[in-house]
C-alpha cells in the first residue's frame, strides 16, 4: 500500500508541476486511487478478522506436555511440509 500512495505523490506532483499532460496523468491517478482502495480494504478485513485464524492453536497446552514431537505434529497441521 505504499508503494500505491507514494505513485499517487507523484503522480499528483508531476501533474502540480506540468511534467506531463493531464489526459496521461488522469487515467493513472484513478488507478492508484482504486489500488490505494483495495489494499485499504483488505488490511481492514484482516485486522477484523479472528487471530486464531492466522496463529497455530492450542500451542501453549502442546508445549505443556513436554514433547517435541506433539509440537511438531501440531505444527503440521497448519503448516504442511513444503518438500
Amino acid at each position: 500500500m505504499r508503494e500505491a500512495r507514494e505513485s499517487r505523490f507523484w503522480l499528483r506532483l508531476m501533474g502540480a508541476k506540468k511534467l506531463a499532460e493531464p489526459g496521461a496523468i488522469a487515467p493513472l491517478l484513478a488507478e492508484a486511487n482504486e489500488l490505494i482502495g483495495i489494499y485499504s480494504a483488505i488490511v481492514k478485513k484482516a485486522k477484523a478478522a479472528e487471530p486464531t485464524k492466522w496463529q497455530p492453536t492450542n500451542m501453549t497446552q502442546t508445549a505443556k506436555k513436554g514433547s517435541r514431537r506433539v509440537v511438531a505434529s501440531h505444527m503440521s497441521k497448519h503448516y504442511p511440509d513444503p518438500c
